[in-house]
């Protein structure tokens, strides 16, 4: 090590200096290394999340909606088209029905000879309308039969004969009546005792058994004689339909027409002569032709005034709740195109037909009868 002196900072300073370096040592072998690395410390704990986040501002006004502009004027409504021609006239129509069965005139005076001994009397089945008449031949119960004006006897009809087929009552009594003796015989009205009866049917004289009754319909080229529709599997309504025709189509005894004014199912209408095919509620308290029943919509939904309208003329309608006793006689109400049960006193009288239960009736008008 050398000295020697400086000046610095107004004095003199000793500075002491290394000599030359010597030359370098061999090196020393290497240590051996240091204890193992100690355990890694545990990660300290998360410090807290920064403040909550602040509200959010308030969003600004929406803009004003622009006022709707005026809606335009309805233009004006054009004229009304002309109606069509008018359709072809339909076929006439078939006659009415027939008026219930007179009464009986009194009986003759009784002939020379002793009177025979009057057998028993059966009992007979219910019925509002029986009447003791004589047989021409030996009559079993429930034979449809006519009358022979010429002998005033009775004889079993027969629907493949033309003058045997407009039968005028069933046998009532029980095991029938022997010829040219008396008995029960039943006009239109409702009869019991019977079995085997399909319920909703309607049965036809037949034309293979005399006298008898069958839901067979006759076909095209034969009398068709309907007599009336089972209540029941024993009780018959007997409604004679309409005088015996020769079958020649398909009768459905439908009509098609044009409402007069809005109809609804089950109306009771009456066909407007002002204004052909047109049909209208009818009405006891009408005139006489308002007071017709000349059909019952069948439609299935609601006519409109100008809407095609389908009525049915004669036979079975249901679907209707009118709640009417089985059996009822119905008429025509004073309230428009209804039915009811409750015979007008005052305007006219219109028979419309039977009820068969509280949803379906047989629908068989008759023609008005002003009430006196």
């Amino acid at each position: 090590m050398a000295e020697f002196r400086v000046w610095q900072n107004d004095r003199w300073v000793t500075v002491l200096t290394d000599g030359p370096t010597g030359p370098t040592g061999p090196e020393g072998s290497t240590g051996p290394s240091g204890g193992p690395r100690g355990l890694t410390g545990s990660v300290g704990p998360t410090g807290p999340s920064g403040g909550p986040i602040g509200p959010t501002g308030i969003t600004g006004p929406s803009g004003l909606v622009g006022a709707t502009g005026p809606i335009g004027s309805t233009g004006p409504k054009g004229p009304t088209g002309l109606y069509g021609p008018m359709g072809p006239t339909g076929l006439i129509g078939f006659p009415g029905p027939i008026g219930p069965t007179g009464y009986l005139g009194p009986t003759g005076p009784t002939g020379l000879g002793p009177t025979g001994r009057t057998g028993p009397t059966g009992s007979s089945a219910t019925s509002s309308n029986v009447f003791t008449a004589v047989a021409g031949e030996n009559l079993g119960q429930f034979d449809a039969v006519y009358l022979n004006a010429d002998e005033n006897k009775w004889y079993k009809a027969d629907a493949s004969d033309s003058t045997k087929v407009d039968v005028s009552g069933i046998v009532t009594n029980t095991g029938g009546i022997l010829a040219d003796h008396d008995g029960q015989i039943m006009a239109p009205g409702v009869l019991s005792g019977f079995s085997g009866l399909t319920q909703g049917s309607v049965y036809y004289l037949s034309k293979t058994t005399p006298g008898a009754l069958t839901t067979t319909r006759p076909t095209s080229g034969e009398w068709e004689v309907p007599l009336g529709v089972a209540i029941s599997d024993s009780s018959f309504l007997y409604e004679p339909g309409y005088t015996a025709i020769l079958q020649a189509e398909d009768l459905e005894w439908i009509h098609t027409g044009i409402a007069g004014e809005p109809l609804d199912y089950g109306d009771v209408v009456f066909q407007d002569t002002a204004a052909y095919g047109y049909y209208r509620k009818a009405s006891c308290l009408g005139n006489i032709r308002q007071s017709r029943a000349d059909g019952i919509v069948i439609n299935t939904s609601s006519v409109l005034t100008h809407g095609t309208v389908t009525i049915r003329l004669f036979g079975k309608v249901a679907g209707v709740r009118w709640l009417f006793y089985p059996g009822s006689l119905l008429y025509l109400s004073s309230t428009s195109g209804v039915i009811t049960v409750n015979k007008p006193v005052s305007g006219y009288q219109t028979y419309v037909g039977r009820a068969l239960n509280e949803y379906t009736v047989w629908f068989h008008p008759s023609l008005p009868v002003a009430v006196t």
